[in-house]
């Protein structure tokens, strides 16, 4: 056998709210699809929190991402917003979500990631009318969200601190864009496969910076020869 096999395996790990959480279901299923192309090649690790926003999610950021989990991950996507842009309890206003996304850029540096290793992710558009219907069906408060400007706060984040970002909201800028939202807010099969698509190619990149091989540890026909 002529593989040399890594000690571990590499991670790949995704920080976010409900859209992250749900990232391995059928629908909302981009975090499955970005396990799927890395096999064999990182574990694909998720810490989303449903209901948080970049505020809540700073009192657990040092017990959901250790020393350890850190300095083993080749990319930490960051992906918030969608809770943030609320007008409602979630809200938080554009100059705290601005130093919000740079405290955990800072906390991650801390824990030994690059910026290269961070991905920052812009939140997607939102349907307020169907997402409406959804919270009378879910008996839920409804808040309506206005995205746009928070997308905008995410991409000057990136370019300011040099950290990539994938630009979900601008992706949705198309025809027919609230088919990518299975209830006006969550990811449908059709979202997530954008997501997907503008995401996978920055975590390639990372993997060959990293040295990760194609195929960690033997292949089959090895133990043939």
């Amino acid at each position: 056998m002529t593989s040399t096999p890594p000690k571990t395996f590499p991670n790949v790990v995704l920080l976010g709210d409900s859209i992250t959480q749900y990232g391995f279901g059928v629908e909302g299923g981009w975090a499955r699809m970005l396990a799927d192309a890395l096999q064999r090649r990182c574990d694909v690790i998720n810490r989303g929190f449903s209901g948080y926003n970049t505020s809540w999610i700073q009192p657990i950021l040092g017990e959901v991402l250790t020393t350890h989990l850190v300095q083993n991950s080749i990319a930490i996507v960051v992906f918030f917003g969608a809770n943030d842009c609320s007008l409602g309890f979630q809200r938080i206003d554009i100059p705290q979500f601005r130093e919000n996304l740079g405290k955990i850029i800072n906390f991650l540096e801390s824990r030994g990631a690059i910026k290269d290793q961070i991905i920052l992710v812009t939140p997607p558009n939102c349907n307020n009318s169907a997402w409406k219907k959804q919270c009378v069906l879910d008996d839920i408060p409804f808040e309506e969200r206005d995205p746009g400007p928070y997308a905008e706060v995410v991409r000057e984040v990136g370019r300011q601190s040099g950290v990539p970002v994938a630009d979900l909201h601008a992706a949705m800028k198309v025809p027919g864009w609230e088919e990518m939202l299975i209830d006006g807010l969550h990811l449908a099969k059709s979202g997530s496969e954008a997501l997907f698509g503008i995401i996978k190619p920055l975590v390639e990149e990372r993997c060959t910076l990293s040295g990760v091989p194609t195929e960690c540890m033997p292949n089959w026909r090895e133990f043939l020869e």
